[in-house]
């Protein structure tokens, strides 16, 4: 049968053989008629499958968390009282474990921004959260995103569920893992 690679129709690593019916080829021969295509930002989306891209590494500081603790109103002195963190049972100050979670945002867009063409990309909620390591104040973190799946959501919109981290540096196990989805409208 005559298929392209699908890498070559999106641009992406030739994982496979598009079907007959999504590449233009009809009972094993090319046909002038085209499908529907599918938004190219998801066809970006999909090319990238199964590939980890990262942020630059930035620096949790003890402003960024004392500001976190007055906006949320949790002042546990684990994260803003010095003296007292140096005495608990991570010997100095943490970032709180929802400040890590929600820099994600800021590193997805960095890692991917708003697709170019989209008109919205929604937080749709997160999976499976896990806290596994603490952020000690002073510490680089930077994040890991893996899509793993993007589908249809309708005929005006498509989902990306992702494997998110949150990486420390010179620190073997991560802040945190978790599965987020998002909603992209093209």
């Amino acid at each position: 049968m005559n298929v392209a690679p699908i890498g070559s129709i999106i641009g992406g690593g030739g994982r496979g053989e598009v079907p007959p019916s999504a590449s233009g080829a009809v009972g094993g021969v090319w046909s002038d008629e085209k499908p529907p295509q599918e938004p190219d930002i998801a066809a970006a989306f999909r090319s990238g499958i199964g590939m980890a891209v990262r942020s630059a590494w930035m620096t949790v500081d003890q402003a960024d968390v004392d500001t976190f603790a007055a906006v949320t109103r949790d002042a546990n002195p684990l994260h803003v009282d010095p003296v007292a963190a140096a005495a608990g049972p991570f010997g100095a100050p943490i970032a709180h474990g929802f400040l890590v979670l929600s820099l994600l945002s800021a590193f997805v867009n960095e890692m991917t921004g708003i697709p170019s063409g989209a008109k919205a990309a929604v937080n749709r909620g997160f999976n499976r959260v896990r806290f596994l390591s603490p952020v000690r104040v002073g510490s680089r973190i930077r994040g890991r995103m893996t899509t793993r799946e993007v589908r249809a959501a309708g005929a005006t919109r498509f989902i990306i569920r992702a494997t998110v981290a949150v990486e420390i540096e010179n620190t073997a196990q991560p802040a945190l893992v978790a599965d987020w989805e998002f909603i992209i409208y093209p």
